[in-house]
């Protein structure tokens, strides 16, 4: 089996392959705004991944007789985390890779629409402490984001900047005019965008992921757009139910170590 990077107009074939719940990078591939998604056959696909920024979302009938060599046609991505829409998936990733593979648990977060409280939002983006301040992105600090690895996914996954203008939104948090914290744009899609936060380790702790996270939120509800979170660790989790969000599922995603 080989896998074909399906073309544009192709796409339609392969959505229902796709059941992955409150996924939405994997939206943003299927409408063809971000990343590629690959089938065994344009046409009449039994298999297909997704791949976007540095995951891949593998989806289809995992019991096909050749689903182990789909997989390895996903070398390339092998650094990459690899999400599998059920235990088929699950026992083919194990079985083709097996002690080379680890996996961790991620926690979907739900997509309630707009249950978020304003007031309180606000009252977190205004509580910043003194000598920090919170400013939108501009091109300055979405380059200077791109150069530190606690930071580069608040700008190098949508670029370049004038398509992040246009698309994406982000919150910095200065100290001293230097970025120690962030909300921005990971990815985005038809109606919405896909949240990225963090805070450099020596200014953890002040609130500048709260105060910043809100800012975003609130910017996405005035332009109408939905903030979706997905928690990669319970301390981002804790975060999002702060702000207004509720946890879904916990979900498995593997990475291999070639």
């Amino acid at each position: 089996m080989i896998m074909v990077k399906l073309k544009k107009e192709h796409l339609e074939n392969v959505k229902h392959l796709f059941t992955f719940e409150n996924e939405t990078l994997v939206l943003s591939c299927l409408q063809g705004l971000m990343g590629e998604i690959y089938a065994d056959d344009e046409i009449n696909p039994a298999c297909a991944c997704a791949v976007i920024v540095n995951f891949a979302f593998l989806a289809g009938d995992s019991s096909h007789p050749e689903a182990d060599k789909f997989v390895d046609c996903l070398t390339p991505f092998m650094e990459w985390f690899i999400v599998p829409q059920d235990e088929g998936w699950e026992n083919v990733i194990k079985r083709r890779f097996g002690e080379d593979c680890g996996h961790f648990n991620r926690y979907a977060i739900k997509k309630d629409g707009d249950v978020f409280d304003r007031e309180k939002l606000q009252e977190y983006a205004e509580n910043v402490p003194e000598g920090y301040e919170i400013v939108p992105f501009d091109e300055n600090i979405y380059e200077i984001a791109k150069e530190e690895k606690w930071s580069c996914d608040f700008s190098k996954n949508v670029a370049p900047y004038e398509l992040f203008r246009r698309v994406a939104i982000g919150y910095a948090a200065l100290y001293n005019g230097e970025l120690v914290a962030g909300a921005s744009t990971f990815s985005y899609f038809e109606g919405g965008i896909e949240i990225e936060i963090d805070t450099r380790e020596d200014h953890q702790g002040k609130g500048l992921a709260t105060a910043c996270g809100s800012r975003l939120i609130l910017e996405c509800l005035k332009r109408g757009l939905y903030p979706s979170w997905d928690a990669a660790t319970k301390i981002s989790l804790s975060l999002a139910e702060k702000l207004g969000y509720h946890f879904s599922h916990e979900y498995i995603t593997y990475y291999v170590n070639l």
